[in-house]
Order: C-alpha cells, then structure tokens, then sequence
C-alpha cells in the first residue's frame, strides 16, 4: 500500500526548495545588478575613448594628432629676450606751472608755450611672449621748440606692444599697437636762459600711444617700419602732449 504524504509536509518541502535555489542564485544576481551594469558602461566608455585618440586618465595615452591644443607652437616673426628705438620728429605743447605750492594755480605764473616741434624718442627692452605680444620697460625723452619757450621731458615705464591681425596673415600681421604706461618729469623753460623754470613738472604721470609697421625685415631678427604715437604727461603742475612721427627699428637676437 502506497504511503501518504499529508499536506503539511509537501508545504515544508517546498519552502525549503525555494529558500535553496533563491539562497544559491542571490550572490549571481547581486554581481549582475546595477554595478555590474555600470562597469559594462564605464568600460564601453573608455573603449569609446581610446578609439577617439583621446588622452585619459587610466587609457593607453593615445593622442589624437589633429587636436589644435597638443600641437607644437613654432615662433615666426618673434620670440623671446627683444629690444628696439624709435626716433621721430615731434609736434606739441605745453602749459602749467612752477612746482611750488605757493604759485600752482595763479594765472600770473601760468606758462603755455603753444605749438612747437621737436623731437621724440623711445627706447625699450623686454620679452616676445609671442609673435604678437610683447611685453617689457620703456625709456623716453621728448623735446619741443616752440619759439621764444622750449620744453624737455623724460619717461620710464612699462612697454606693451600687441599685433591684433597677426592671425590674418599678409602684411597684416607685422601692423601692431603700442601702449607705455609710467612716470616721468618735464620742464620748459625760455629760449635763451634755460636755468629759469617756467614749467616744472615735478614727478607726473606718463601715458604714450601709437600705431606702427613692422614690415621691412632684413632675416629673422631685424624689424622696422613707421610708427606714429601720442605721449601725453599731466600733473599738478604741468599738462602737456605731442605727436611724434617717425621710424623705429626692433630686434629679436634669439628669434631663428
């Protein structure tokens, strides 16, 4: 006679199975879930990235050649240690006062020489950081006749030179712009008796600015052209400018 299994026991049994099969395909599931997922996608990722050529953290290191922020930048026209003068002649005025506190701003000791011309100079040094940026220290001197009154002054400061068309190529990329920032003194003082002051300057502020042509090289390390500029001094005894229009001459002894 067959034996009877009761109810009871074929429900136990099959809990136990079920509590089995689940306890032996829980670690599987667990490696396969979301981790296991986000690996996949972060090595499909990184494959991405090495076919592309793309340097990465973790990746062989490939480079894409055609990527314009790796390539080699090969100075053309300037490079590195640069000096230069520029001479030219001037056309100008100025006005203001003896430095004494005593007499800045009475009309009787007021001086204007009116327009009067002359000479300007500059001379600077520093560094090409680029074909078109440079950067360095300026020295100038400027001279005005204007008549019965003459007028010298003198400059120091800093030099800042930027060619804003380079990348156009041509005879563009040697037009650039200069600006001089600094400090300086000036004096005027009767044709015939220069020991009487008539302006004194005293320490004022320095401003020059100009354009000019950088195009008659002669190899790599000569550059020249015309160039016009404005320089323009102000203080609390003196106000005066110039043009000056002349030719200048840069060098770049390192430049190949």
């Amino acid at each position: 006679m067959a034996k009877v299994v009761s109810p009871k026991k074929v429900a136990a049994l099959s809990i136990a199975l079920t509590a089995a099969i689940t306890s032996w395909t829980s670690p599987s599931s667990a490696q396969q879930g979301p981790r296991g997922g986000r690996s996949t996608t972060e090595a499909a990722a990184e494959a991405k990235k090495e076919e592309a050529g793309v340097r990465t953290l973790g990746t062989s290191g490939l480079e894409d050649p055609n990527d314009p922020t790796l390539r080699v930048v090969t100075p053309e026209r300037r490079s590195s240690f640069t000096f230069g003068l520029a001479i030219g002649a001037s056309l100008g005025s100025t006005a203001g006062f003896p430095n004494d506190p005593t007499k800045i701003g009475l009309l009787r000791y007021y001086t204007d020489t009116g327009i009067g011309a002359g000479f300007g100079a500059r001379a600077w040094v520093g560094v090409a950081l680029r074909d078109f940026l440079t950067f360095g220290l300026t020295f100038g001197s400027l001279g005005i006749d204007a008549g019965d009154k003459v007028m010298f002054s003198g400059m120091v400061g800093f030099h800042t030179e930027i060619f804003p068309l380079y990348s156009l190529g041509g005879a563009l990329r040697d037009l650039g712009l200069m600006v001089e920032t600094g400090v300086g003194t000036a004096i005027v003082t009767p044709a015939d008796d220069q020991d009487t002051l008539l302006v004194d300057g005293g320490l004022t502020s320095a401003l020059g600015a100009g354009v000019f042509f950088e195009g008659f090289r002669f190899g790599s390390k000569v550059g020249m052209g015309p160039y016009l500029a404005y320089d323009y001094m102000y203080g609390n005894s003196i106000r005066g400018g110039a043009f000056v229009l002349g030719w200048r001459t840069a060098f770049y002894p390192r430049q190949k």
